[in-house]
């Protein structure tokens, strides 16, 4: 029986959650994430992952995305629930 890795403390909220544990966390932060806008990307970042690219292939620097200040409500919830969704179908795909 294998050992769970121990996650990273900042992530140790979403770790405790059921859904994800710490298995989950490792597993989101090893897969390799398309986001479809530099919001989602950010995101996915926060949420752990480390391999975020855009589907355009520009390439994402670090800290807060430009342009998210001036995002509309609208755009960044739709960017919240790509993240979310892209994180469950990492959680359940197959090792």
């Amino acid at each position: 029986m294998s050992v769970p890795p121990k996650p990273d403390p900042r992530y140790s909220r979403q770790a405790r959650l059921a859904e994800v544990g710490s298995a989950g966390q490792a597993r989101i932060e090893r897969t390799r994430f398309v986001a479809s806008s530099p919001g989602e990307a950010d995101y996915l970042r926060r949420a752990g992952a480390s391999r975020v690219e855009l589907r355009d292939g520009a390439a994402i620097t670090p800290g807060p995305a430009a342009g998210l200040r001036f995002a509309t409500t609208r755009a960044l919830a739709g960017d919240a629930l790509r993240a979310l969704a892209a994180l469950r179908e990492a959680l359940r795909a197959p090792d």
